[in-house]
């Protein structure tokens, strides 16, 4: 997972759109604090932000569709990699959700969820 882009940054704010990439698919996703000449060297973690309809998915293959909910919304669909940390694999990207993973969803399964906004977090 790398910056692909750098959409927009605040300097005062510490804030940034930023587009995050793993080579097949791309996150537009909301940096804050943000400063460019960190990201480069450090880890990037991805977190869901408002995660909603988390449902199996009748097809196993990943996906993101850009959706018109929100500037930063997504659906995603991808597979179940950590049930205890709530971890969701789209490709290459490991994006922690913010909602309840239903009980009968197990590890491995691919799932289906509406999010608001992916934060970046720069650690």
């Amino acid at each position: 997972m790398y910056i692909k882009e750098i959409v927009h940054i605040d300097r005062d704010a510490l804030e940034a759109d930023v587009v995050v990439s793993d080579g097949v698919f791309d996150l537009l996703c909301y940096a804050q604090p943000f400063e460019a000449a960190e990201a480069e060297s450090l880890e990037l973690s991805l977190t869901a932000f408002l995660s909603q309809n988390l449902m199996r998915a009748t097809e196993q293959t990943d996906c993101v569709l850009k959706t018109q909910d929100g500037y930063y919304s997504y659906r995603l669909q991808g597979r179940i990699v950590d049930r205890q940390d709530q971890l969701l694999a789209v490709g290459n990207l490991v994006i922690e959700i913010d909602g309840e993973i239903p009980g009968d969803i197990g590890e491995g399964e691919s799932v289906a969820v509406d999010v608001m906004r992916v934060d970046l977090t720069i650690k």
